[in-house]
C-alpha cells in the first residue's frame, strides 16, 4: 500500500492546510454581504490573496443557492403552506 492510501485509510488529512478558519470564513462572508469592505481590503486583513476571498464568497453563494433550490423542491412536493411552516436551520428542519 502506498503512502497516500495508507494515510487515507488511517483517516489523515491529505493536502494543504486551509488558509482560513471557519470563523474567519464566516467573518469574510458577513463583511462582503454587508458591503463593509472591499475584497482586496479583506484579503490584506486576513493575509490571503484576493482570489481566496472571492472563492470563499462564491462557495457561500453556491451553498445558499442549493439551499433555496431545496426549499423550492420541498414546496413543490408538500405544498407552499408546508414550507412556510418550517423553521429552516443549518442543522435541519424543525416545525415551529
Amino acid at each position: 500500500m502506498n503512502g497516500l492510501a495508507h494515510a487515507r485509510k488511517a483517516g489523515k488529512h491529505i493536502g494543504h492546510k486551509r488558509a482560513l478558519t471557519p470563523l474567519q470564513r464566516s467573518e469574510i462572508i458577513e463583511r462582503v454581504e454587508n458591503g463593509q469592505c472591499y475584497r482586496a481590503q479583506l484579503a490584506s486583513l486576513f493575509r490571503v490573496s484576493r482570489s481566496t476571498v472571492q472563492r470563499v464568497h462564491r462557495e457561500h453563494r453556491a451553498k445558499e443557492h442549493r439551499y433555496e433550490i431545496g426549499l423550492q423542491s420541498w414546496s413543490r412536493c408538500f405544498g407552499e403552506h408546508s414550507a412556510n411552516g418550517l423553521l429552516i436551520e443549518r442543522t435541519g428542519f424543525r416545525y415551529r
